[in-house]
């Protein structure tokens, strides 16, 4: 019966470490996908400045 309980523990630690590591792996995905939204509306911006200079130049 101990031993049955060891494995089970076992088991658990396991399978927590796993989702432990899973939960790590997508955090340090979403901080980079949060940099690329940053870059690219740090780039949107500067794209909409350079559009609206441009347009103040065709008038």
């Amino acid at each position: 019966m101990e031993d049955k309980f060891e494995s089970i523990e076992s088991e658990i630690g396991e399978t927590r470490k796993k989702l432990e590591d899973r939960v790590k792996a997508i955090e340090e995905k979403i901080a980079g996908l949060e940099n690329k939204i940053k870059k690219l509306r740090k780039s949107n911006r500067r794209l909409k400045k350079e559009m609206a200079s441009s347009r103040e130049g065709e008038f």
